[in-house]
């Protein structure tokens, strides 16, 4: 999990672990989501999670929460800079971004827009042949 701010945990990248809490959390999620609680998905997210007591003053959480390192894993506001977030505006990376999140920008276009002016756009790069380029490292490794 990523956060926004203390009280308001990013969906856009999730690492779950079954057990029988996560289950509960995402069926508490889903209910939220399908029930009308007027909420978006992340919203009902952190409702859920608030539910079983997670960033609640005085309970005890039923769940086990862990929030991805902010430096390998920012948030867009943080990473891109934004005219609401000007407090964060001296943030400093202690390492390289492993993943970073475009929020904070709407339609794909923009997003788009974003990645290429940080140099960070390689709509090229083919999976596949990544994947086949560490197979043959691993093949020539094993002879």
């Amino acid at each position: 999990l990523t956060w926004e701010d203390k009280h308001n945990i990013c969906t856009g990248l999730l690492y779950l672990r079954p057990s029988m809490a996560t289950f509960e959390l995402l069926a508490r999620w889903n209910l939220r989501l399908t029930r009308g609680f007027r909420r978006l998905n992340q919203g009902s997210f952190n409702d859920a999670l608030r539910d079983m007591g997670f960033m609640v003053e005085d309970v005890e959480p039923t769940i086990k929460v862990k929030v991805l390192d902010k430096d390998a894993f920012p948030p867009g506001f943080m990473y891109f800079g934004n005219e609401y977030w000007q407090h964060l505006s001296e943030w400093q990376p202690m390492r390289s971004a492993v993943m970073i999140h475009n929020n904070y920008a709407q339609k794909t276009d923009n997003k788009v827009h974003r990645f290429r002016d940080f140099d960070l756009w390689y709509p090229t790069l083919n999976i596949e042949n990544c994947l086949a380029e560490d197979a043959r490292r691993l093949r020539r490794r094993m002879v």
